[in-house]
């Protein structure tokens, strides 16, 4: 089984699998809504997450209206296969063809990577070797009235129920965070195959042990106690867990005396609690960057940015936004407990101590992504930082951290 799966190619399996397999109309997918009554917590954690928020971003619509008017552009409609999910299994849209911005999802649809999208598959529907794990045959009609959970003793009046190890497996994350445009053949996206090389694997660590942690509570209101709820907040890029993945270690070294000492200032960021690479995502779109500062007395001596990412190139070799990228450039991207060292010379005058910091950084959407889009940025998040303080007698000291 190949580990290059690809949600683009859902389409395909869609139209390759034999009639007995029809997709589901958008109306045999029940919404949230109807969760909601039974599963309070759970329904509220996952309404305050991006994945609720997936059809309905704006940020998402605005770049994919960039793309829609991109006469480059690959098929663009095979965002939605993630985004919108439900309108793709149910083909109230095509991945494969144009896609109008006028389009009106369903209002199932419209809630995104909702509960019972993921919640109807049993880990059966993979369409076999050498297809990818996102090219898989989701719930036909009827398949969607069985709601699959992780407690085998799991029973409820309300609808039917199965366990499922396939919920527990990053194979599951793997359905949309696991992309291979099917056109160019380009990997788009691979936080899956990240962490399978990575030695969180090796350690038994999942996707869902850090995105989806679990807690002591009930998975429904009148379920038993357990000490194994998994909490749907789907933590990431946007939350605290952010500042628990990387760390900066900063030192220097001086190089001769008087008249303007040289230094040789080092950086080391080490992803250390990221179990993919750092960041990951579609090249573009997330930004991380390395921000060095050198003053003495006040004045600001010295300036740079080193950036972490990988650059997505056109058919002419120019950087590309997604939709128009056939191939992957530089990449300097951080894999999981590993390093990437930073060296900066920089002449500071004799005689005077000299502070100098490096701070990581991390936006959302970055400055790239945002031009291409025509709208702003999101703020930049610190990630981590360090700072040292350089003696006229060439030693160094740790400063206090901001």
């Amino acid at each position: 089984m190949t580990l290059h799966l690809c949600a683009g190619m859902l389409a395909l399996a869609l139209i390759a699998r034999s009639a007995s397999h029809q997709p589901s109309p958008s109306k045999s997918y029940a919404s949230a809504e109807t969760c909601k009554p039974c599963h309070v917590e759970v329904y509220q954690q996952w309404r305050e997450s991006f994945h609720s928020q997936s059809a309905t971003d704006p940020v998402f619509w605005q770049l994919f209206q960039q793309a829609t008017q991109d006469k480059d552009a690959k098929p663009w409609a095979l965002c939605l296969t993630c985004h919108a999910p439900v309108a793709t299994v149910s083909k109230q849209i095509s991945p494969v063809r144009p896609v109008s911005m006028q389009l009106e999802l369903s209002r199932v649809a419209k809630e995104g990577v909702t509960c019972d999208f993921c919640h109807t598959v049993s880990g059966k529907e993979n369409l076999g070797r050498g297809i990818s794990l996102g090219a898989y045959r989701l719930p036909h009609r009827g398949d969607t009235n069985v709601k699959y959970g992780t407690h085998a003793d799991a029973t409820t009046s309300a609808h039917a129920t199965e366990a499922s190890d396939f919920l527990k497996s990053p194979q599951l994350c793997a359905i949309c965070h696991q992309y291979t445009h099917p056109l160019p053949g380009l990997e788009l996206q691979n936080t899956y195959a990240e962490w399978y090389y990575s030695p969180y694997r090796l350690q038994g660590r999942t996707c869902q042990d850090c995105h989806m942690p679990a807690y002591a509570g009930k998975s429904a209101d009148d379920g038993p106690q357990r000490p194994d709820v998994s909490a749907h907040v789907f933590q990431g890029g946007h939350t605290e867990m952010l500042k628990r993945a990387a760390q900066v270690t900063l030192w220097a070294r001086t190089v001769g005396k008087g008249g303007g000492r040289r230094v040789s200032l080092s950086a080391l960021v080490t992803n250390v609690g990221s179990g993919h690479l750092m960041p990951t995502g579609i090249p573009g779109i997330r930004e991380l960057w390395l921000d060095v500062r050198v003053q003495s007395s006040g004045a600001e001596l010295f300036t740079t940015r080193a950036n972490f990412g990988a650059t997505l190139l056109d058919k002419d070799g120019k950087p590309a936004m997604p939709w128009r990228a056939v191939r992957v450039g530089t990449d300097t991207r951080i894999a999981p407990q590993r390093s990437r060292r930073e060296v900066f010379q920089v002449t500071v005058p004799d005689g005077k101590p000299v502070d100098a910091s490096a701070t990581l950084y991390y936006r959302l959407i970055s400055e790239t992504a945002a031009k291409a889009a025509g709208i702003s940025p999101t703020p930049p998040i610190q990630v981590a930082t360090d700072r040292i303080q350089i003696l006229p007698d060439g030693s160094v000291k740790k400063l206090p951290v901001q």
